[in-house]
C-alpha cells in the first residue's frame, strides 16, 4: 500500500497552530504601533482648482482621444495620500 503523501503540513492543527502564531505576532506588532490621531489623517480633498459642474457638452468621434475632451479628465491624483490603514500590514494567501 502507497503512502499517502501527507506531510507534517498537512495537519490542520498544526497549520491551525501556526497560523494563529502569525496572527499573534501581527496583533503584538499592531499594539505597539501608535495611534494616529487626526491631524495626521489623510486628506482626500485636493487643493487645484476643479472645473465646476455642469461641464461644457461636448461629443467626440469614437474612438475619441482623452487629449482632445476640454476639461482633461483626472484618472491620476497626485495629492491622494491613503488612509495608512494597511501601511507595514502583511497578508496570508492561501489556495
Amino acid at each position: 500500500m502507497a503512502k499517502s503523501g501527507r506531510t507534517s503540513d498537512d495537519r490542520p492543527d498544526e497549520v491551525t497552530r501556526q497560523y494563529r502564531e502569525i496572527q499573534r505576532a501581527t496583533d503584538a506588532v499592531d499594539a505597539a504601533r501608535p495611534s494616529q490621531d487626526e491631524s495626521s489623517s489623510a486628506v482626500q480633498t485636493s487643493s487645484r482648482a476643479q472645473p465646476a459642474p455642469p461641464y461644457p457638452e461636448q461629443h467626440l468621434t469614437k474612438p475619441g482621444l482623452e487629449s482632445e475632451l476640454e476639461p482633461a479628465p483626472r484618472f491620476l491624483a497626485p495629492d491622494y495620500r491613503g488612509s495608512g490603514k494597511l501601511q507595514d500590514m502583511v497578508a496570508i494567501i492561501t489556495g
